[in-house]
């Protein structure tokens, strides 16, 4: 399978994306996988992933279930990446959640 993501910015987004997973979530994941999620994404898969807000045209805040647990990231859509994984106590997380309920 083709990387959906090419050029300098959006390697680094995938580089700054496995480090924030493994950071704050223990889990390491390849490339092939996170073109599945971003494919999730693009698709609108509504069992693995939840749309919380849209930050600008490109970049948007979603929850995304990976290996069982509830990830927020951030999603660029111009470069089809996942940027970051936020911390699941973050302030932003519990803003947009209290938002949807």
């Amino acid at each position: 399978m083709d990387r959906i993501y090419t050029g300098l910015k959006n390697e680094n987004q995938i580089k700054h994306f496995k480090h924030r997973l493994r950071e704050r979530y223990d889990i390491e994941i390849g490339d092939e996988e996170i073109e599945y999620y971003v494919g999730l994404i693009q698709t609108g898969h509504q069992s693995q992933v939840i749309h919380l807000a849209k930050q600008s045209k490109r970049v948007s805040f979603k929850l995304l279930i990976i290996r069982g647990k509830t990830i927020p990231v951030i999603y660029d859509k111009k470069r089809k990446t996942l940027v970051t994984a936020l911390p699941a106590d973050s302030a932003l997380v519990r803003y947009y959640l209290e938002e949807q309920l």
